[in-house]
């Protein structure tokens, strides 16, 4: 099968456009060229990072790792350049606004507490918006921006598999101890050197709701919807993060709910509820497993660090501290008891932002998150563009409160969101043009 070119007619390519079927794997890579490589080679810059006392980073220092960073930012970038003359951005104010804050935070390198931290994560913010500037043109621009999506989950779904083989087959460095939840029942958790066992936790819920909102559509079989289901459920368990779990959860119901299933679903959500009220208590002594009340109710200390962030904000709050070293910055004028000195950030993305830009910088970023949202909501007419944005949108709000999510470095739930932007942007002109030809 050969990727549709410009000038093909779009319906032929939804009707035979299927998420994880072989066609489709050619297809994303075929269908986003050289582009696919420079989208590929940004979400691994962002995953190139050493955990290092606040003080380290603060210094500047170079690392191999920053070095392979700075390579891997590079290969995107020379991508782009022979493209930059012919750049076209989405008609979708949310795409624009993150692109503002993109550019913001390139800016605050001049006032940044670590000028070569600064200026290397918000380059890949702005090599990652350009990407998707550069696959969204032209008549053929919607094929690119679905193949651009399936490459990016293929990506996510590579990582998390081959992590959790590793973890099962008890390689050394793909396992790490956890506390509480399913982890009491495992002994330890999925991980791998460059990425967190609550990332590949992430990665697999926003996997789940992906192959089964693909399912809802009607463009996924049962039989191949059931296997996807039950990978990524084993990928997600391995990594031992609840937070994930929760999100699959809420993620699959939200979904349901769309699907008019609302007579099949209420009797249903009404027992579950029936019984988790019952059994409050033991379901929380599992989750709690191991971990003390003061860890546990304090969602694992993100309580005391988002409050330190906003004291540490409130000694800053219009500018910040730089883009990317915000939570580092905040380490150095807090006290922290009873917090590692290794520790990388506050685990909240809007702090993070705030911490790292101010509020001139949380303006634009607050409107792009927010409009991730509003994007959902008006997709559900669509079912395509639906089970697409719908895993996106619960996931990246989920992450970006309980981690950093789109408030952190350049990572693949970043340009998910940019091409979810583009994506609509895109159907929502092809409606008006189609309404205004008629």
């Amino acid at each position: 099968m050969h990727f549709p070119q410009a000038g093909n007619d779009i319906d032929a390519v939804r009707s035979r456009f299927r998420p994880f079927s072989p066609s489709a794997w050619r297809a994303a890579f075929l269908g986003t060229g050289m582009l696919g490589v420079a989208l590929i080679a940004v979400a691994t810059s962002g995953k190139l990072f050493e955990t290092r006392e606040s003080s380290e980073v603060l210094m500047s220092a170079a690392t191999n790792s920053t070095i392979l960073r700075l390579l891997a930012l590079l290969v995107a970038a020379s991508i782009l350049a022979p493209r930059i003359t012919r750049i076209s951005i989405p008609r979708s104010p949310y795409f624009k606004a993150f692109g503002l804050f993109a550019i913001i935070c390139l800016a605050s390198t001049f006032w940044s507490s670590s000028a070569l931290a600064t200026i290397g994560k918000a380059s890949e913010l702005l090599v990652g918006w350009l990407i998707v500037c550069f696959l969204s043109r032209g008549t053929d621009g919607r094929a690119r921006l679905i193949a651009a999506l399936h490459l990016v989950f293929y990506y996510m779904a590579a990582q998390v598999v081959v992590v959790t083989l590793l973890y099962v087959l008890g390689v050394p460095g793909f396992s790490e101890r956890g506390a509480g939840g399913i982890t009491d029942l495992l002994g330890s958790r999925s991980v791998a050197p460059f990425i967190s066992a609550n990332s590949l936790g992430y990665y697999s819920a926003a996997l789940i709701l992906l192959v089964f909102g693909t399912f809802l559509s009607s463009r996924l079989r049962l039989r191949t919807a059931f296997f996807l289901l039950c990978v990524f459920s084993i990928t997600l368990v391995s990594s031992g993060s609840r937070t994930s779990l929760v999100m699959a959860v809420l993620g699959i119901l939200i979904l349901w709910l769309n699907g008019k299933r609302m007579a099949i679903l209420a009797p249903f959500a009404f027992l579950l509820l029936l019984v988790l009220s019952a059994n409050f208590h033991a379901v929380l002594e599992f989750l709690q497993g191991d971990v003390s009340d003061s860890v546990f109710f304090t969602l694992s200390g993100r309580t005391v660090l988002w409050q330190a962030a906003i004291d540490a904000w409130l000694l800053n709050p219009v500018i910040g501290y730089g883009y990317g070293v915000g939570s580092r910055t905040a380490f150095t004028l807090v006290d922290l008891h009873g917090f590692a000195a290794d520790i990388s950030s506050v685990h909240n993305g809007f702090l993070e932002v705030l911490l790292g830009v101010g509020v001139v910088g949380f303006v634009p970023w607050v409107i792009s998150v927010l409009g991730l949202i509003a994007v959902f909501l008006k997709s559900r007419r669509d079912p395509e563009i639906f089970s697409y944005t719908g895993g996106i949108c619960i996931v990246v709000f989920a992450t970006t409160v309980m981690s950093l999510g789109a408030g952190g470095a350049m990572s693949e739930l970043v340009l998910l969101m940019l091409i979810a932007f583009a994506l609509h942007a895109k159907v929502k002109n092809t409606n008006h043009d189609s309404e205004r030809r008629m």
